[in-house]
């Protein structure tokens, strides 16, 4: 079938061109991106228009206009229906009263409503569904999880991993205490019952407001923190990783899972943070709940597998991340766009 694409974005640190799709960057300013945005529609005549992301106003006040024009209206929540994120700022920000009652009344008067008149929801996994269906029971869902990027398979990816010694649980990525979980594995780690030596890493770029309060509690348990890690820094953790940590309590865009997948290293990662559902289904790794007993006993479960057992997981990961490319996820979507026009 054949299909253009515009994308119109808010300007951001990553570089989203692709050959064939025209690219416009959107104002900061709500109205001023409203305005252009309704240009873009006359001149591209759209037949459906894909919102990514609920509660951020330059993506969303523009919709009446879509829905005026006749346009299909596709919405991905992006992890923003989950009541914990729904109780917070993003990126480490804090929360005030004042903020926490912006939120709220803005996520009932233009989120809730707007999920009972688009053509169909994306959802990343069956828990993002039933946030969606508890909202709008007849709401038209498609799950459609991320994608892996095929250049992170790479030519050792058919070595089969061991479990190695020590068993080292990993987590990569922005150091967000709250949103990424990092407290709740600390809990974890004094409740920890495995008879195997284990190391646990932390590593990524640091959030002020946090960093303190992390190393402190981290140095007291054993738990090593690294900074911002790339080049043959970050080959080294994922060679030396046993199992990914992806506890998060709400779901952003957590593409070091995805890398972990594609690494071969299983994955233990929450339902709220959008991956829990796909690894528990396809065997390559555990879905826990967000409760520091509950990913105690499953890190202590992972670390005395045995080797067969782990190499089942690793295999599994692979499989994966070889069959759910970028490229398959474009054919998902694609095929909802028809389903939806």
């Amino acid at each position: 079938m054949g299909h253009r694409v515009t994308v119109a974005a808010l300007p951001g640190p990553v570089d989203i061109r692709a050959p064939g799709v025209a690219m416009y960057p959107l104002p900061v300013n709500p109205i001023a991106a409203w305005r252009k945005l309704e240009r873009l529609m006359a001149d591209d005549e759209p037949q459906v228009c894909h919102v990514s992301a609920l509660s951020i106003p330059q993506h969303t006040l523009w919709i009446p206009s879509v829905r005026r024009n006749g346009i299909r209206l596709v919405v991905s929540p992006h992890g923003l229906l989950s009541p914990a994120g729904l109780a917070v700022r993003w990126e480490g920000k804090r929360q005030t009263r004042a903020r926490g009652w912006l939120k709220s009344a803005y996520h009932r008067t233009f989120d809730i409503p707007l999920l009972g008149q688009v053509d169909c929801v994306h959802a990343q996994s069956d828990f993002e569904r039933e946030c969606i269906l508890r909202i709008n029971s007849a709401a038209r869902v498609a799950v459609i999880p991320l994608g892996i990027d095929a250049e992170w398979i790479g030519p050792d990816a058919s070595i089969r991993r061991q479990l190695g010694i020590p068993v080292t649980f990993g987590y990569l990525g922005r150091l967000d205490v709250y949103h990424k979980g990092l407290d709740l594995i600390l809990d974890a780690v004094s409740h920890l019952a495995t008879s195997r030596p284990v190391r646990i890493v932390f590593a990524g770029s640091s959030i002020e407001r946090f960093r303190r309060q992390l190393e402190g509690r981290a140095g007291k348990l054993g738990v090593e923190i690294r900074g911002e890690t790339w080049g043959a820094d970050k080959e080294r953790f994922w060679r030396d990783c046993s199992y990914f940590l992806g506890v998060f309590r709400f779901a952003g865009m957590a593409r070091a899972v995805g890398e972990a997948l594609a690494r071969g290293v299983p994955v233990i990662a929450s339902r709220e943070g959008n991956w829990g559902d796909t690894v528990a289904r396809h065997g390559m790794g555990f879905a826990v709940a967000l409760e520091a007993p509950s990913i105690a006993s499953c890190m202590t479960r992972a670390a005395d597998l045995e080797e067969a057992q782990y190499r089942s997981l690793s295999a599994a990961a692979l499989k994966f991340a070889r069959q759910w490319t970028w490229a398959r996820v474009a054919e998902s979507t694609i095929a909802m766009y028809a389903n939806a026009a």
